[in-house]
């Protein structure tokens, strides 16, 4: 084979699933994890992916949210610590109903509500005192972050989002239905989950910061911006990452997917896509 490194294997493999233009090929289902619910991705949503004209799909972006906390409990299985940051996928925004007109939410599930922001499996942690939540929030396509710390009782906002000319005089206007439908709702699980706990205070009260110097770029990016930012979030001294090239990017969460240990559907992919497959896990090691 020709190509050796990282970048020019994953670059080759994502130019493969691009091509393709079979209607039967893009039904088939190439990855798929059941724990702790089914998630199920197929060839058209992983070909989407690097479509720049494309927001991130829910169901893509929740598996890359899993697959981040999956990595962490494994982290502290194997340096005997405690799970300090508890992610949140799209489940309990997406539940909420935020942005449906009134007549048209379903009756809310406290029990289901609740269920979104339980602890993940394969370690035993309460999310009563996880340090951190990190929970996303998308509309329209476009995705923020939402960090809370109940130490210093601070929400933190990275928004990735270029701004809407309508907030122009008032920039931070345009988190405040978010940040009151999150505040109406958190506890409503919380009472369920982690009753007693900080998690049931009303977090509009908190301090708020907006965090300066985040990487801006179209709505469609925006979306694995926030998951490389769940990745990588450190409190306040995140690095936030300088992002030149938002196709990359693409590609490289792409090929986390693809990758994926706990792949349920590997032998569903073609021989040769398992090649490349082989070969990107053996330049990381």
């Amino acid at each position: 084979m020709l190509l050796h490194s990282e970048q020019e294997l994953l670059g080759g493999l994502c130019a493969y699933i691009k091509s393709i233009n079979c209607a039967e090929t893009l039904k088939k289902v190439w990855i798929q994890n059941s724990k702790p619910y089914s998630i199920t991705l197929t060839v058209k949503k992983l070909q989407e992916m690097i479509n720049e004209d494309l927001a991130m799909d829910h169901d893509c972006f929740n598996l890359v949210i899993r697959k981040i906390m999956f990595e962490n409990i494994e982290l502290v299985k194997k340096t005997k610590g405690i799970v300090s940051k508890h992610c949140l996928d799209l489940q309990f925004w997406v539940t909420t109903d935020f942005g449906r007109p009134p007549n048209y939410r379903k009756n809310l599930d406290v029990e289901w509500l609740a269920e979104t922001i339980r602890s993940w499996p394969g370690i035993s942690y309460s999310v009563s005192r996880c340090k951190t939540i990190l929970m996303p929030i998308e509309f329209n396509g476009g995705f923020i972050l939402i960090v809370l710390n109940k130490d210093t009782r601070t929400l933190y906002i990275l928004d990735p989002t270029p701004l809407n000319p309508i907030y122009q005089y008032n920039p931070n206007a345009r988190y405040v239905k978010k940040l009151l439908w999150t505040a109406e709702y958190l506890p409503k699980a919380m009472s369920k989950t982690c009753p007693g706990s900080i998690w049931n205070e009303d977090i509009f009260l908190w301090r708020q910061i907006i965090i300066p110097d985040v990487t801006v770029q179209n709505r469609e990016l925006s979306g694995y911006l926030v998951s490389l930012f769940m990745s990588t979030w450190k409190d306040v001294e995140l690095p936030l990452p300088v992002l030149k090239d938002g196709y990359k990017l693409r590609k490289r969460i792409l090929g986390q997917l693809l990758i994926y240990k706990d792949n349920e559907c590997k032998y569903n992919m073609p021989s040769g896509v398992l090649d490349f497959i082989s070969c990107i896990c053996n330049t990381q090691q």
